[in-house]
């Protein structure tokens, strides 16, 4: 069926199935893609419906923005972000996130521990099986 038959135009030879065969791989390849799509919308709508929502605001956004405003966006934040004053900002915002961080472990009760030799000496009340 996918062999290749040549037909005879003077010197030229044309390949009339390799034609077909990518239009029949084509169509082929378009079932399977919204197959797969149907499956994903039947078998997790909520997760189907939320990436549909979120790249249709992507494309309304990339239709709406020019491109050059979001290729000066990128340079600038990038041009920021590496800057002295950009590295300084990071720097204590990280360390405030630590602060708070150190303060909520530090706020936690430290629970005793008694280590024991044998299983036997664990009362039952607290044995688990």
């Amino acid at each position: 069926m996918y062999g290749f038959r040549s037909v005879d135009k003077g010197e030229h030879r044309v390949g009339t199935t390799w034609t077909q065969h990518g239009i029949q791989h084509h169509a082929i390849g378009q079932h399977f893609d919204i197959e797969n799509l149907v499956n994903l919308v039947v078998q997790c709508p909520e997760h189907t419906e939320t990436v549909i929502i979120a790249m249709t605001g992507c494309a309304i956004v990339l239709a709406v923005v020019p491109v050059k405003l979001i290729i000066m966006g990128v340079v600038v934040s990038v041009f920021a972000s590496t800057s002295k004053l950009g590295k300084e900002v990071k720097r204590r915002k990280r360390d405030m996130g630590n602060r708070r961080l150190k303060g909520w472990w530090d706020s936690i009760p430290v629970i005793p521990i008694e280590v024991v030799d044998k299983v036997e000496e664990i009362p039952k009340a607290m044995k688990r099986d």
